[in-house]
């Protein structure tokens, strides 16, 4: 039995890479002239701005989980970190499912229920959803050059908000998911798994975190490349730019991590917004980025397969 999944863990473990490998293949050239005029002091800047990021999403799971599933199991942080990162890069598994398998594999052994993993994963994909379209609002507005028009769409993005929060506190968010769970082949659980609106807006902040922080890290990695000022707007326009990339690459089911999607959508936005960068350069920075989030999220995994192993040898994931 611990033969098999260690087979199983080695071939999830390698869909992933191959889908990372083949992403940094087809941006070769990019990379290539992208590093040839790297300022490391950004590169560096951008990097120390990634834990947050990382944190921000792990404390989203933790806690739409501890929320979701009860009793609540008393787990360990390590215990936490481990099985959030082997879900976690589930998401260069195109269809993106993988996520949820990848947590039900590692946390069954502690007796939490699958039906409370999937509710609390489409709990978290959906609050980055809601919180980044909102953000990505005034992007929008700078992008179309709609001049005098742009309030109307601060407006419209707080209107999304408003009703997004009433929905998913509505009955027909919880009929949404129990659909969900049908087309999954699950069963529907016995008592109510879903969210109540306090806990949501308790959770909600960690996914505004999420957003803001993987955005100013952006911002930092583009100034490695152009003399891009530090100023209120163009730091506001990549944070909101990309808030809408990450909300389509979440969607786009068929893009392992929203790979392709997300650059295409940034790329074209943060081209009407800022006007002083060369599109060329805005790409060569969206495909360096996302090589540095895999670095990142490699290097996590590495973390956590070491300290999975050392707690139990035999059955490391």
């Amino acid at each position: 039995m611990a033969s098999l999944k260690k087979k199983l863990n080695l071939l999830y473990l390698t869909v992933v890479l191959l889908s990372c490998a083949w992403y940094i293949n087809a941006n070769t050239e990019s990379l290539k002239a992208g590093f040839a005029t790297l300022d490391f002091y950004w590169l560096i800047a951008s990097v120390v701005l990634l834990p947050p990021i990382y944190i921000g999403l792990l404390l989203n799971f933790v806690s739409t989980q501890q929320a979701v599933e009860q009793p609540r199991r008393p787990l360990t942080w390590t215990q936490w970190f481990c099985g959030f990162i082997f879900g976690h890069v589930g998401r260069y598994v195109p269809g993106k499912v993988a996520m949820i398998f990848g947590r039900i594999h590692y946390f069954q052994r502690f007796g939490f229920s699958k039906k409370a993993l999937t509710i609390s994963t489409l709990y978290e994909n959906l609050f980055l959803v809601i919180v980044s379209t909102m953000l990505a609002f005034p992007a929008l507005a700078a992008a179309l050059q709609s001049g005098k028009d742009v309030m109307h769409y601060v407006y419209a993005g707080v209107a999304f908000m408003v009703l997004a929060l009433l929905f998913i506190g509505s009955p027909y968010f919880e009929k949404s998911f129990l659909l969900a769970l049908k087309v999954l082949k699950m069963e529907a659980p016995e008592n109510s798994l879903f969210l109540k609106k306090r806990q949501i807006f308790r959770i909600l902040p960690y996914s505004v975190v999420v957003v803001a922080f993987t955005g100013t890290a952006l911002f930092a990695l583009v100034r490695c490349f152009t003399p891009l000022p530090w100023t209120v707007y163009n730091v506001s326009m990549v944070v909101s730019t990309y808030s809408l990339a990450s909300a389509a690459g979440i969607l786009a089911l068929f893009a392992p991590s929203g790979i392709g999607v997300r650059e295409g959508v940034a790329a074209y936005l943060l081209g009407g917004c800022l006007h002083l960068v060369n599109p060329a350069v805005l790409v060569v920075a969206l495909v360096v980025f996302r090589i540095v989030l895999m670095a990142a999220e490699f290097l996590m995994l590495g973390l956590a397969w070491w300290l999975a192993g050392k707690a139990n040898p035999v059955d490391p994931v």
